[in-house]
């Protein structure tokens, strides 16, 4: 289906484009077009919803040193403050220490798997976690026994400020499922109750890519039940 305000947006650009061109031949300033523009664009992103946390499951081909690292820069830009990737096939620990150079300069904590981080990351620009399959299911049946160890009745803030306090597990509020087959492959399934899944074929490593996936997550009618 078509969408009327992307073709309406679009639209507007073009004739924006067009008086520039049509100033630029004929003389013009130019200035106040561009200016307007500007203000066009302060609006969107004013309006736009910035998902503090968002989730990556890949499904695809292995991360490796550069697409990481492009995740990481575009997660900064894009004012993203925790990034969790989660890849049951795939062990990203190496990985993990290649970039730590890297990850310093730019102020971003990085970290392997769950435990429980009492450290106080706030001064930092991006905390990312790098999740496998020992992260999945077998986290959230831990967590139940855990806590069935309790007199006290579990309820569900119960287990979400477990799985927090403990595991660092948080919900976010945007997941992008990467891969040509639609599954989870075992990402803590507690983790996902309000949070708006985006598929992608590929790996969102361009910033085009990962806007497109902000742009579907603002389009989406998000209604939290009681």
């Amino acid at each position: 289906m078509i969408d009327i305000a992307w073709l309406c947006a679009l639209a507007i650009r073009s004739v924006y484009f067009l008086v520039l061109m049509a100033c630029n031949f004929l003389g013009y300033s130019t200035l106040w077009a561009h200016r307007e523009i500007k203000q066009r664009g302060e609006r969107y992103d004013a309006l736009r919803k910035i998902p503090a946390h968002v989730a990556i499951i890949n499904n695809d081909q292995a991360l490796n040193k550069n697409s990481l690292m492009s995740l990481l820069e575009i997660a900064l830009v894009e004012n993203i403050r925790r990034l969790t990737i989660y890849d049951a096939s795939n062990d990203y620990t190496d990985l993990a220490r290649e970039i730590r150079m890297f990850c310093r300069s730019k102020h971003i904590k990085i970290v392997i798997g769950c435990a429980d981080f009492s450290d106080d990351f706030s001064s930092y620009r991006l905390f990312v976690q790098l999740l496998s399959s020992n992260s999945g299911r077998s986290t959230l049946v831990e967590t139940c026994r855990e806590l069935s160890a309790s007199k006290d009745p579990i309820t569900t803030n119960d287990i979400t400020a477990h799985l927090a306090s403990k595991y660092s597990l948080l919900e976010p509020e945007l997941l992008i499922q990467v891969g040509a087959i639609p599954s989870l492959s075992g990402y803590p399934p507690w983790c996902l109750r309000v949070t708006e899944i985006v598929p992608v074929r590929s790996l969102p490593c361009n910033r085009f890519a990962f806007e497109e996936c902000l742009e579907a997550f603002n389009k989406r009618d998000i209604r939290l039940g009681k």
